[in-house]
């Protein structure tokens, strides 16, 4: 395999939790807020807002939750092929060095 092919599949492992939504807007129009929930090693869960945006449907807002987890992975393909970031590289079980 090479290197970009290592590179997508980390990044497809990594864990950025799963998209969700509540009802928590202040404004009745835009009641629903998008969430990203990630499980711990423990077991526990942890819902992380995203701040600044609310919607008038469930959907709409775990759509942009899970728009919001595929730029984080595409952010981390990129950093994984960044020459730079050895020690990121190493983290998610890929070749320290670049060849």
């Amino acid at each position: 395999m090479s290197l970009e092919t290592d590179i997508q599949a980390a990044a497809e492992r990594a864990d950025f939790g799963e998209p969700s939504a509540r009802k928590g807007g202040r404004n009745p129009k835009w009641p629903h807020v998008p969430l990203v929930v990630t499980t711990e090693d423990t077991g526990r869960q942890h819902e992380q807002q995203l701040k600044g945006v609310a919607f008038q449907t469930r959907q709409e807002a775990i759509d942009h939750a899970r728009k919001h987890i595929e730029n984080a992975r595409k952010n981390l393909a990129k950093q994984l092929a960044d020459p730079r970031m050895r020690a990121l590289r190493e983290q998610h079980g890929l070749p320290r060095e670049i060849t």
